[in-house]
Parts: C-alpha cells; sequence; structure tokens
C-alpha cells in the first residue's frame, strides 16, 4: 500500500450539518456581504513573528490542505467577530480532514451594523483563491491557521518567462515585523514564494518521512513577500476606503486606559513588565505637539476581566483596551516553539464613523485595541535582548495601536524588521512625524489682534456684498461610472468594476449579450464570461435608496469589444475526497460538480456513470448504489469539443461492515465482503493485485500489471433466499498463479480461491460460500439489483418454478461462467 492511500483509508463522511445542513447555504447566502467587507482591504499590521524553516512549519501543523476557497460568512458566535472560510479540499498532503470541504475560521470580519474587527497582519482568506493551508483544529470543531499568516500560502502566476505555466505559492508577511534568530533564513528564501506542484510534492514527502533538500523555491527575494518591501515613510493603517484610523477620544483630552493581564510577561515579574509597558507609552505619549495619551487602566486585571469586556454585549466604544500576556484565549493556536508568531494585535472599528484630522481631512476612529503575545516565547526573550526587546515589541505594537503602518526608515522604531539590540522605547523622528499628523494639537492662536481704530461714526460702512441669488447646490445625486477591460476574449473572466460611482447603493448591469444583473444588487465589481466574439454594449445604472435629494439613478453605458478566445478545454472538480486519481463519495449525499474549463465554453453535457446526465454549469449529483462511476464532462465551443473524466468511487452511507478500499482491496455488498489478490510466476515473481476502478456493489475487476489489462472478475451475490448462502462467482482470463481471498468482515470468515502457475484458470462457482451472513443481517440492502440471485428466487416463486440456477444468476453481460480461454499462439502475423 503506497503512501498516499493510507490516507484514503481515513476517508469518513461529510457530516450532515456541512453536506446538506444549512451552514453551507448560509455561507452562500453570505458571500457578498463579507467579501464586499473584506475584500481589497489594506492589510493590518501588527503581526509580529520569528521566521521558521518549512520543516518545522510542517512539524507543528495537525493538516495541510491545498484547495480553494469556495465561500465565506461571519462565524456564528454571539462573542467574537470571526469569519468563516468553506474550503473546498483537493489534495490532503498531511493529517486527517472530515470531508471534502471544511471550514477555516478567521478572527476578523465586518458585522451588518457596521462594526468590524481583524487580527493585524492576517489577511483574510478570500473566494475564489487557490490555497495551500497549514492547519490545526479548534475545540468547536473547525480548523484554524497554524501561527496565522505563516500558515497560509496563496497561490499566484508566476509572472516571469522562465516560469510561465507554473503557479507559485506565496504568502503575505508584509504587514509583519521579524524578529531575528541565528542561522535561519540568512538568504531571504524563507520569505520566497514557493513553486506549487514542486513545493507540494517536497511537502508530501517530508510528511511520509523521505528527506530532501528543497527544490522549490521561486521568483527573485524582492518577489517575496519580506517587510522590508515597504517603499515609504511614515505611513498610515487604514481599513475603511482608505481613510486612517486614529483614537478620536485625544482630542477631547481622552486617553486610551489600556490594562494588563496579571501576573507580567513571563518570564520576568509583574512589576517589571509593567515598568516596561509604562516606558513604552510614555515614549509616545511624551511626543511633542500632540494629544497622544496612552495609560494603565488600574494596572492589571484578571482574565475574567477580559472576558467580561470581550465577550459580553457591553457597546464596543466602551470596552477596555488590553495587554494580554502569552496567549491565555489562543488567539495564536498553538505555542511558540523555536520559529512562529511571537505577538500580534486586534483592532475594532466602525467605518461609519468619522472623526477629523487636525491638518484638514477624515479619519475613522478605533474603538477598542489589545495586544497579545505568544505563550513559550520565554526562551526567546532571554536569548535575545531580554527586558529591552520586550519594550521594543510594545514600542513598536503600540505605534500601531495608534495607526501607524511600516516604514522605510531603517532606524524607526515602526521599521518592520525589530533588532534585539537594546534600543528599547526609542523613537525616530520619522516615527514622530508620523503620529504628529494623526495627533497634532491644536495650534495657540496667539494674543487677539489689535482691533484698529474705531471708526468714524459718521460714514456709512460699506454694505455687504448681495448674496448669489441661485447658490450652486452640492451635487447630492447618484454618479454611474464603471471601467471595463482592455482586452476582452471569449471564455475568460472579464471584470468591470463600477465601484467608483458615487453615492451608489444598488447596481444594475446589463452586458449586451443578454446577461443582466438587476436591481436591487450591491454587487459593483462583477465578473462576466462571453461566449461569442463581437461589440457589446455594456450598461451600468445605479440607485440610490433613500435618495435624500438630488438625482437617484443613473446609468451609462460604453462599448466593448469582444475577441475569439481558446478552444474548449475541459476540466472539473467535485466536492469529494480524491486521492491517485480516485473520488469518493457516499451514496445518497449529494456531491457538487464545478466546471473548470477553459477556453470558449458555449455548451456542456454531464454524464454520471449511472444513466443520469446534466447540461448546467455546476450541477449536484447523488449515487444510489455503492460501486465505480466514470463522471464525464464534455465542453463545446466555436472551435470544437473537449472531454474531461474523473472515477468516483461510491460508498454506502451505512455500511454492512467494515472494508476499508485501497488500491489492493475490493469492497463488496455494502462494505460487509473483502476481496484481495495476489499473484505468482513460474519463475518465482510475485506481487499484489490491483482493484480496477470499474464494477458496482456486487463485483469487480483486477489487473496485475497494467491497469488496461484486466486479470480477474469477481463477484458476490445475495443468494440468501434461494439457497441461505451469499454466492461468490469468478472469471480469470491468466494463467499465473493466484490467490483471491474473499472476507466477510462481519463474522471473519475468509473464502480462498487459487489456481497455480502455468494452469489455465478455471471459473469460480460457489453458490455456498457464505452461510452466516443470511442469519443475523441481510446481505448489502433488502435486495440487490436485477441480476441477484435473491430477486430472481422472489420472481421464480412467484411464477411457482424452481429457483434459477446459480449461473443464471450472473448480471447481463456475465451471464455465464465458462471456462479460461488461453490461447498463446493467437495473431501470429500481429
Amino acid at each position: 500500500m503506497n503512501a498516499s492511500w493510507r490516507r484514503y483509508g481515513k476517508f469518513r463522511r461529510m457530516p450532515r450539518w456541512l453536506a446538506s445542513g444549512g451552514h453551507v447555504r448560509k455561507l452562500a447566502l453570505g458571500l457578498a456581504l463579507v467579501i464586499l467587507a473584506i475584500a481589497g482591504r489594506a492589510p493590518a499590521t501588527g503581526l509580529v513573528y520569528v521566521m521558521m524553516t518549512d520543516e518545522e512549519l510542517v512539524a507543528r501543523s495537525s493538516a495541510i490542505v491545498y484547495g480553494e476557497v469556495w465561500a465565506s460568512e461571519l462565524a456564528p458566535s454571539a462573542d467574537w467577530i470571526e469569519t468563516d472560510h468553506l474550503v473546498r479540499v483537493e489534495e490532503v498532503i498531511k493529517g486527517f480532514v472530515p470531508a471534502s470541504s471544511i471550514v477555516v475560521r478567521q478572527f476578523g470580519g465586518v458585522r451588518v451594523d457596521g462594526v468590524g474587527a481583524a487580527t493585524a497582519g492576517l489577511r483574510p482568506l478570500a473566494s475564489g483563491e487557490r490555497v495551500l493551508l497549514f492547519l490545526v483544529p479548534d475545540a468547536s470543531g473547525v480548523f484554524r491557521l497554524a501561527d496565522l499568516a505563516l500558515g497560509a500560502f496563496v497561490e499566484v502566476p508566476s509572472g516571469s518567462a522562465a516560469g510561465a505555466g507554473d503557479r507559485l505559492l506565496a504568502r503575505s508577511l508584509a504587514a509583519g515585523t521579524e524578529l531575528p534568530r541565528a542561522g535561519v533564513d540568512r538568504d531571504g528564501r524563507y520569505h520566497l514564494p514557493r513553486r506549487s506542484r514542486p513545493f507540494r510534492s517536497w511537502l508530501r514527502d517530508r510528511v511520509f518521512g523521505i528527506d530532501r533538500p528543497p527544490d522549490y523555491f521561486g521568483g527573485h527575494p524582492e518577489a517575496g513577500d519580506r517587510p522590508a518591501s515597504v517603499a515609504s515613510a511614515y505611513k498610515f493603517i487604514s481599513f475603511c476606503s482608505g481613510l486612517p484610523h486614529r483614537w478620536a477620544k485625544f482630542d477631547a483630552g481622552g486617553s486610551a486606559d489600556f490594562r494588563s493581564l496579571s501576573g507580567g510577561q513571563p518570564p520576568y515579574s509583574e512589576e517589571a513588565s509593567l515598568g516596561r509597558i509604562a516606558t513604552a507609552m510614555s515614549a509616545w505619549n511624551d511626543v511633542s505637539d500632540t494629544r497622544i495619551n496612552l495609560t494603565t487602566d488600574e494596572g492589571t486585571g484578571a482574565k475574567e476581566d477580559f472576558r467580561e469586556q470581550y465577550r459580553s454585549s457591553a457597546p464596543y466604544e466602551d470596552r477596555i483596551p488590553y495587554i494580554l500576556f502569552a496567549d491565555p484565549y489562543e488567539a495564536i493556536i498553538g505555542g511558540y516553539d523555536d520559529g512562529g508568531v511571537v505577538a500580534t494585535t486586534r483592532f475594532g472599528w466602525r467605518c461609519e464613523d468619522r472623526s477629523d484630522l487636525p491638518g484638514g481631512g477624515e479619519a475613522v476612529p478605533f474603538h477598542w485595541a489589545y495586544i497579545v503575545t505568544q505563550d513559550g516565547i520565554e526562551e526567546w526573550l532571554e536569548a535575545n535582548g531580554g527586558l529591552a526587546t520586550f519594550e521594543e515589541i510594545l514600542t513598536h505594537e503600540l505605534g500601531h495601536v495608534l495607526g501607524l503602518h511600516h516604514t522605510s526608515v531603517s532606524e524607526a522604531i515602526m521599521w518592520p524588521a525589530a533588532r534585539a539590540d537594546g534600543r528599547g522605547a526609542r523613537l525616530h523622528e520619522d516615527d514622530i512625524a508620523g503620529v504628529q499628523v494623526l495627533y497634532g494639537a491644536a495650534s495657540d492662536p496667539g494674543p487677539e489682534p489689535d482691533p484698529g481704530p474705531e471708526p468714524d461714526p459718521g460714514s456709512e460702512p460699506d454694505p455687504d456684498p448681495e448674496p448669489d441669488p441661485d447658490p450652486e447646490p452640492p451635487p447630492t445625486g447618484v454618479v454611474a461610472f464603471f471601467e471595463a477591460p482592455r482586452s476582452i476574449r471569449t471564455g475568460s473572466p472579464a471584470l468591470f468594476d463600477g465601484s467608483s460611482s458615487s453615492r451608489a447603493s444598488s447596481y444594475e448591469w446589463d452586458f449586451g449579450d443578454g446577461t443582466t444583473i438587476d436591481h436591487p444588487n450591491t454587487v459593483s465589481r462583477p465578473s462576466h464570461t462571453y461566449v461569442r466574439p463581437g461589440s457589446y454594449e455594456v450598461t451600468l445604472e445605479v440607485r440610490r435608496d433613500p435618495c435624500g435629494g438630488g438625482s437617484c439613478t443613473d446609468s451609462t453605458s460604453r462599448i466593448v469589444d469582444v475577441a475569439a478566445g481558446d478552444p474548449p478545454s475541459a476540466a472539473f472538480d467535485l466536492g469529494a475526497m480524491c486521492d491517485d486519481d480516485l473520488c469518493v463519495a457516499w451514496t445518497d449525499d449529494e456531491v457538487t460538480f464545478a466546471d473548470r474549463s477553459t477556453g470558449t465554453v458555449e455548451a456542456r453535457r454531464w454524464d454520471f456513470g449511472d444513466g443520469a446526465a446534466s447540461t448546467v454549469e455546476d450541477p449536484r449529483h447523488a449515487w444510489s448504489s455503492p460501486g465505480f462511476y466514470r463522471v464525464t464532462l464534455e465542453a463545446s465551443g466555436l472551435h470544437g469539443t473537449s472531454t474531461a473524466r474523473r472515477d468516483v468511487l461510491v460508498r454506502a452511507s451505512a455500511p454492512a461492515g467494515d472494508c476499508q478500499p485501497s488500491p489492493t482491496a475490493l469492497c463488496l455488498q455494502d462494505s460487509r465482503y473483502e476481496v484481495t489478490a495476489e499473484w505468482w510466476t513460474l519463475d518465482g515473481a510475485h506481487g499484489q493485485a490491483r482493484v480496477a476502478y470499474l464494477g458496482s456493489n456486487e463485483s469487480g475487476l483486477f489487473w496485475f500489471f497494467d491497469r488496461e489489462n484486466l486479470e480477474i472478475l469477481i463477484k458476490v451475490l445475495d443468494g440468501c433466499e434461494a439457497n441461505g448462502h451469499a454466492w461468490v462467482f469468478g472469471a480469470a482470463t491468466t494463467n499465473l498463479g493466484y490467490s483471491l481471498k474473499v472476507t466477510d468482515t462481519v463474522t471473519e470468515a475468509v473464502r480462498e480461491y487459487r489456481n497455480e502457475a502455468g494452469t489455465t484458470a478455471a471459473r469460480i462457482t460457489d453458490t455456498a460460500a457464505f452461510s452466516d451472513g443470511c442469519s443475523a443481517a441481510a446481505l448489502g440492502s433488502a435486495g440487490t439489483e436485477e441480476g441477484s440471485g435473491r430477486r430472481r428466487a422472489r420472481d421464480a416463486a412467484a411464477e411457482g418454478s424452481r429457483p434459477p440456477s446459480p449461473a443464471a444468476a450472473l448480471r447481463p453481460g456475465f451471464a455465464r461462467a465458462t471456462p479460461g480461454i488461453v490461447d498463446g499462439a493467437a495473431f501470429a502475423e500481429f
């Protein structure tokens, strides 16, 4: 049994709540809300990490999966704001996942009331992305990323001639702060993108104990996501419409009163920890000409105090900022182990709220924030500057809390690579200039100006100018505007962007080929695929409700030219666990199919291998009987037709036994009977027979050397009503020696059928194979398909005739077992 099929033996059914319950439907319903809320948002800063090797990342992950993000919605939690991402799993590289689609949960999102939250430095997953995820399960049964941003890779095009056609896996670390670690990543390679296929191949080998050097890094150092890739001086954090974030309460003389978790930062005392926090806060408070007022609130608090603040219905505006030591609530899953995330910050805001910047312009106020340090960082701190480094990290994190992003000034505290060189809370003029923009104090107006001499009482003052009788009102109506791609080809999605329309609340699109997106709709950036070349008039109509004066609707149109694209190339995915070119599903469970064909596709036809067919793009199908089925997608277009196929093993939802299918084990009669075979030759060669991806709940086939050269047909039939036994029939087209074993996994009874090497294989007709299966439980279901002896016996009794012969019980197409045929001299000329 090869390594990849060891995972296959652990396949389980998709949980009902995920496969057919409301969860997936809710994900679909929530997709528009969440994606519009979080897609395209500037990344938050504040993640602090020590780079680890890929070997270390594999070791600390419970599961590694490769697949596609299908949908996202807010997680069902009354406490935290979190987002659930439904990920369709295409490959399980490590561990076990319970279904072909899993839920990966991330902190952050935007509620329907506009309240938002984010984990600083953690880029949210987005629908449609292909991802490689390093995961750990949590207590609620969903998965989370191992070490936050370090555990998520997104697949992107290569972008280089040398890598044409290849895909790269890259992670987003530009918003993170890297801490030093001796001897690791000195050449920066772990920040580089990885070539997708070679990296996944290396990971599989690593999981199964094969140690080989990494050969998968792609691109150049500047193509990676090193924190040093930022390219500007002081910069501001933004989650909402490009506006910076700040603490508005400073304007009225208020303060951001942080409470620290009691006990302090291990391995230091509470007193020492609080002292360093005070020093870090003072560094920012002492910046001249600012209103910054960071304070500590009542010293320290217990875990329960934090829980009351952040897991209650208390208004967000009233929550106390916190500094949490040693990650008491698993904000960072796991613990620090010679690499990984050291600290992070979480923010809360409401995008509709506004405050004024001192120098003009608007900002969005933070309502709360808390800093979390990872558990287990004691040894790293002690080896890298101790309390001085702890103070440096706090000062840097508080800069993020104040609203500063990373800077390109290498001496600034907001530089994205910490030094651990003893500098502690020392600020640079770049840090100071940034917070002065956000929190500059009102300038002193100075003495009242001299009013000048009193006017001559005898003279009349000049009259005020007459006001403009018809002043131009400020624009209040909606304005439609959209951008279209410069080049559009049939068969390829074209993205239209109407997000720059002014004051729009609903968008209606007409793509000129009969396809429309009607009001009411909030889709401002739709994707559309044309199937025929030509010129099309695309129209966008926008509305605003309520309008509040002015024009409430507006529309605009433009002509787009669509060129002929590539011929169709059929491809598809399905919501089932797939490995070694075989996918697994269960009877009566619907499987979702997704057409991934490229090129220009005008029509498609699905054949599910059981007589059912469909012409929709993304159909659903459930099989009623176990067995092997070949699913075929035929995609046709202007330039021809293309076909793609996948084999599916459908297993019984309510198995009658414990048979586990594998490349060498065939399961029949609802997984009650396991069939295996070994072969040998006269010269001593031998091997294990392999299961062919053909057959039904009653029958299957084996091959020895080539999957196209079938050797043995085996059937287990229900003859209980005919003679009280299960029947075994078989036929082989070989003169090799073989031993074929049929095991009843319920009673552990075994029947073996042998053929000696050099002998023409004889037929197998054993109508007294297993009797115990008929006493306590019927074989498989209440009756087999039309070929079963049980049904034939029932029909014969109804007609008043004798039961049929065993040979007559074989399925059509194999109606009668015959002696083996061996002709070593056939077709001499060939």
